[in-house]
C-alpha cells in the first residue's frame, strides 16, 4: 500500500531520531517519523512509581519474543540470547539496556548522566603510542583516532545543552577562572542552563571525606532540570530515574524536549506502532528511495522519500541496513573496518551505503 512520497523518513522517534525529525521540521521540511511502539502523552507518565511494571517487567523495553537479541562468538557459531535478555521475565533486568519503545526511546529510562568526551578521547591511539610507544599497541589493532576533534564538536556539545536541558556545573569555561570542582574538564564556552541538582546527605558526606583525601569530587551533569525549564518542571528528587520515565517530565527525554516543537510547526507526522522492515533502494540499488513497514493492523505499506534517516538503534540500524541489501563493503555491523588503520573516508562511507550523494 504505497502512500504520498515526502521529503525525509525518520525510523525511530527515541534520543536521535526525536531531535532530527523535529530539528528538519522546524526548518519546514515535511518529515514523517516511525516507531514501532506508541506515542506518549504527559498523562501515559503522571503515575510511574511501579517497580515491578517498569524495572521487573521491562514493560516500555523491547521483549525478546517480538526483539530477540542474540549474539555469536564466531560466524560459524548459532546465534544465542544474550545473557542479559534470556531472564525468566525475558526483560533487560537488571542492566536495562534496550531503548524503550516509543517516542523518547532510550531517553526515557535513561538515568541523566551527561558526559562530553575529553580531548584526549578522540586521540587514543596516539596518546597511547605517545605515552607507552608504539609496541604497546598489537600489529593488528584497530584503534584509531577519531577524524575530527573535541574543539569540533564542542559547538554542538553546547547547543545540546542548552536547548534540551541540562543541569550541571562547567569547571573550565573559557575566559574565566577555574571553579575547580573538575579540574580535568574539557574547555566549555559557557556554564551549563541550570544549577546542578541539589546534593543528598549521604552524598555530602561522601564528597567531604573524597576532600580530606586529595580527591577532586564533582557533581555530574544530568540531563534533569534541577529548576522549570522551558516549562518543564525542576526534579522533586523522587528517587525514581533509571529504568523509570519522569512523572513530572524533568528528565530531558526527547518525547518531551524534541517532538512537541517538531509537532507545533505542522510538518511532523508521527506514525506509532509502525515496525519498518526495509529501507527500499532504486534499480541500480545506488540510493535509498523510501521503507516498508508493517502498520498496527499488519499491513505492509510502502513510503518514500528523497531522504531515509535510520535511528533506532545501533543495533537495529545494522540490522536494518543488512536486511536490505545496504552493506557494499561488507563492513555493516563491524567495529574499523577489517584490516584499515584509519577511518573510512568519504568515498568508502558512500560505498558502503550505495550512495549516490
Amino acid at each position: 500500500m504505497p502512500s504520498k512520497k515526502i521529503d525525509v523518513i525518520v525510523v525511530g522517534a527515541g534520543a536521535s531520531g526525536a531531535i532530527v525529525a523535529s530539528e528538519l521540521a522546524q526548518k519546514g521540511v515535511q518529515v514523517v517519523c516511525l516507531d514501532k511502539g506508541p506515542h506518549y502523552s504527559d498523562e501515559d507518565f503522571h503515575l510511574k512509581h511501579d517497580e515491578i511494571r517498569y524495572y521487573a517487567r521491562g514493560t516500555i523495553v523491547p521483549h525478546i519474543t517480538t526483539d530477540p537479541m542474540t549474539w555469536r562468538e564466531g560466524r560459524k557459531d548459532s546465534a544465542t540470547l544474550l545473557p542479559w535478555v534470556s531472564g525468566p521475565l525475558g526483560t533487560a533486568n537488571p542492566l536495562h539496556l534496550p531503548p524503550s519503545l516509543g517516542t523518547g526511546g532510550g531517553s526515557i529510562h535513561w538515568g541523566g548522566a551527561c558526559w562530553r568526551f575529553r580531548d584526549s578521547e578522540f586521540r587514543m591511539k596516539s596518546i597511547i603510542e605517545e605515552r607507552l610507544g608504539k609496541a604497546a599497541l598489537p600489529e593488528d589493532s584497530t584503534l584509531v583516532d577519531w577524524p575530527i576533534s573535541y574543539q569540533d564538536l564542542e559547538p554542538y556539545y553546547d547547543r545540546v545543552e542548552w536547548e534540551l536541558g541540562i543541569s550541571g556545573r562547567g569547571s573550565n569555561i573559557v575566559g574565566q577562572e577555574n571553579k575547580g570542582d573538575n579540574p580535568w574538564e574539557a574547555p566549555r564556552r559557557r556554564d551549563y542552563p541550570m544549577p546542578p541538582l541539589r546534593q543528598g546527605p549521604a552524598d555530602q558526606r561522601f564528597s567531604e571525606a573524597c576532600a580530606r583525601l586529595g580527591f577532586h569530587p564533582f557533581r555530574t551533569a544530568a540531563a534533569i532540570a534541577s529548576v522549570p525549564f522551558k516549562g518543564r518542571s525542576g526534579c522533586t528528587y523522587c528517587g525514581f530515574c533509571h529504568a523509570y520515565p519522569c512523572h513530572v517530565n524533568a528528565k530531558t527525554s526527547t518525547h518531551v524536549a524534541s517532538l512537541p516543537a517538531g509537532l507545533a510547526s505542522g510538518n511532523l507526522e508521527i506514525r506509532d506502532y509502525c515496525r519498518v522492515y526495509k529501507v527500499n533502494l532504486s534499480n541500480n540499488a545506488s540510493r535509498a528511495t523510501g521503507v516498508s513497514y508493517y502498520d498496527p493492523q499488519g499491513r505492509s505499506v510502502d513510503i518514500e522519500a528523497d531522504r531515509v534517516v535510520l535511528a533506532c538503534y545501533a543495533l537495529e540500524n545494522a540490522r536494518l541496513m543488512l536486511v536490505s541489501g545496504i552493506n557494499r563493503n561488507g563492513e555493516v555491523g563491524k567495529g574499523n573496518p577489517t584490516g584499515h588503520r584509519r577511518p573510512p573516508n568519504d568515498k568508502e562511507i558512500a560505498a558502503n551505503l550505495n550512495l549516490e550523494n
